[in-house]
């Protein structure tokens, strides 16, 4: 029996008429795709466990296709300067002068100096516009660093 993969859209033959995919490949990305929470905590987990050899092996994948991290770089860089950089100039001004007295926006703290954080990070696709900044203590921008703010960030910050 013919039948075309649900997720790449290849066909294939199979003898089981409940199959859906063409490989085990398109059977695991269905299941990523599904609860990418899961498959993610997994991926947070073994990096926790293995920093060192990930970082090693990082840096292995940077030297061999260093064209391919040049071009990300680019990218990002491109995504930051999108925005209306003088209104943002402006507005985070405002918002780290110390008479306006701002608390983090995670927190609620005063004392520990500011930094100006992209609520949603541009390396997940937010914009360089005033709405996405926000006032963050260094504690919170730091430990939230590439993370939505919504996700573990939060969970980590207030319910542990």
């Amino acid at each position: 029996m013919e039948k075309q993969c649900v997720v790449c859209g290849a066909t294939y033959e199979s003898k089981m008429p409940w199959a859906k995919y063409c490989s085990n490949r398109c059977s695991c990305a269905a299941k990523k795709s599904r609860n990418p929470e899961r498959y993610r905590s997994y991926g947070n987990a073994y990096y926790k466990a293995n920093k060192a050899s990930v970082r090693a092996c990082s840096r292995k994948w940077k030297k061999a296709n260093l064209d391919k991290h040049n071009l990300h770089c680019h990218k990002y860089r491109a995504r930051k300067r999108q925005g209306d950089a003088q209104g943002c100039s402006d507005w985070a001004d405002l918002m780290v002068n110390p008479l306006v007295g701002k608390p983090c926006f995670y927190c609620g703290d005063f004392e520990s100096g500011y930094h100006i954080d992209h609520h949603i990070p541009i390396s997940k696709g937010g914009p360089h516009e005033p709405w996405n900044l926000r006032v963050a203590c260094p504690r919170c921008n730091m430990s939230k660093s590439q993370k939505l703010p919504r996700t573990t960030f939060c969970e980590e910050l207030f319910y542990v």
